[in-house]
């Protein structure tokens, strides 16, 4: 197989009748006022991880990593977890956007220390193609890193619990999702010319795997095994990232061991900004969470504009009123379109281009722990106005969530909202995905 240019299917209209029939249904369940209740069957209190009452809510840009949060907070996970196994998922789903190769940020709120921090993993520039000849320039990936200390400081669950998902996902060939065939006809041009990334997304004949169709990715799987079995840090400084190193190196690139090894992941203050007696938290430099605030303010644009891909959003809130918000970037639509040899990972492209395009926000009140709003938006670089100017219309304007994100444009904004708080008024939250996008919002309860 030689490389070349690959082409995509077009998106059928039954897809394009299923996703309207999906958004009226969701629209139609938030304008009452959505309760956060069960999400399909209800376990019985035989089953194994029964857990009574309430479990949570879960958005994220694509429907399968949604699902594996759901399950995630329905076995009784906290939403650190839960965010941890939707990224996880989301490599294996939306790797044009958060594969394991990305950068990124994300705000966790602890109910119990009623404290709201920033956990920071932008993407590090690695070192120069060692080839010329094969520009293959890529980021030194951070995501991984920023999961592993997601989950030490505010998980519970097993760490292999969270990772078996995405491998699965990646091992049985889940089909390929509308967002990621979205995806893939606006990149797949130049993915197509890179050797290792056209054995993964070639069905044969030059074209591509379309919306449907079985995506196994089995060096990928692989690569989730090691994590699942030898933890997060091996994949930055054990046997695996000496792997990883030698197999962009064999391609022509300048990932290091030490690379890996330096490229941490910190806990930060936020941004911080009073709303009444609550605290909203926004991402720090280098990420977007200043034009979040600003339009939050009602300073700026609203947002709007075309959606460009790259970044990936996921949010998190359990029964116990913890949250998280998280967004993952690959620099650019499906980063470096280059995959490491051997790993399955699509590498993320150099220069941190997707930092400044992730600003994720949450709203807690800091008095009692109570969890009142978190969100996400990705899509370009309208897409943090866009998430901000939602948020300061429910908080402060009395919009509805179903209302604020239908009035977005462009970028996909995803979002869970408690305007009386979770643990004063649950049964008036609400939480939905930007009807034109084709991500997924959940309920996890009985």
């Amino acid at each position: 197989m030689r490389p070349g240019n690959l082409v995509t299917p077009r998106l059928s209209q039954e897809a394009r009748d299923r996703r309207k029939a999906r958004q009226r249904a969701t629209l139609a369940l938030l304008a009452g006022g959505l309760a956060l209740v069960a999400c399909g069957p209800a376990a019985e209190r035989t089953q194994p991880g029964f857990v009574e009452g309430f479990f949570g809510a879960v958005v994220a840009d694509e429907p399968r990593a949604a699902e594996v949060g759901r399950d995630i907070l329905a076995g009784g996970g906290t939403a650190a977890d839960a965010a941890v196994a939707m990224y996880f998922a989301l490599a294996a789903t939306l790797p044009s956007a958060a594969s394991l190769g990305a950068g990124g940020v994300c705000l966790a709120h602890s109910a119990q220390t009623r404290q709201t921090e920033a956990i920071v993993f932008p993407s590090a520039p690695a070192g120069p193609a060692t080839d010329p000849r094969t520009a293959f320039d890529v980021a030194t990936p951070t995501a991984v890193r920023g999961m592993t200390l997601l989950h030490v400081r505010h998980g519970q669950a097993r760490w292999e619990a969270l990772v078996a998902p995405g491998e699965r996902l990646a091992r049985d060939g889940a089909s390929v999702s509308r967002a990621l065939a979205r995806d893939l006809q606006a990149g797949v041009s130049q993915v197509g010319l890179d050797p290792a990334a056209r054995r993964i997304y070639e069905k044969g004949g030059g074209v591509a795997v379309g919306e449907g169709d079985p995506f196994p990715q089995r060096d990928l799987a692989s690569t989730l095994a090691a994590i699942r079995a030898k933890g997060g840090v091996d994949f930055f400084q054990g046997q695996f990232a000496r792997q990883l190193a030698g197999s962009v190196q064999s391609a022509g690139g300048g990932l290091t061991l030490q690379n890996l090894r330096e490229a941490v992941a910190s806990v930060v203050e936020p941004i911080q900004v009073p709303v009444g007696s609550h605290i909203a938290y926004f991402a720090p430099a280098p990420f977007a969470g200043a034009t979040t605030q600003a339009a939050f303010a009602g300073q700026g644009g609203p947002g709007g504009g075309v959606y460009n891909g790259g970044e990936a959003g996921f949010v998190a809130v359990d029964r116990r009123a913890n949250a998280v918000a998280c967004m993952v970037g690959m620099g650019q639509l499906f980063g470096a379109r280059k995959v490491a040899p051997g790993t399955g990972i699509m590498m993320a492209a150099p220069g941190g281009g997707s930092n400044a395009l992730m600003g994720p926000m949450l709203i807690s009140n800091r008095n009692t722990g109570d969890f009142f709003l978190a969100g996400t938006a990705s899509g370009g670089p309208s897409a943090p106005a866009a998430l901000g100017t939602a948020a300061r219309q429910v908080m402060r304007e009395g919009v509805s969530v179903p209302n604020a994100l239908a009035a977005t444009g462009g970028p996909q904004v995803g979002m869970v909202a408690c305007i009386r708080g979770l643990r004063e008024a649950r049964t008036l939250c609400q939480l939905g995905m930007d009807p034109r996008s084709y991500g997924l919002a959940l309920t996890a309860g009985r």
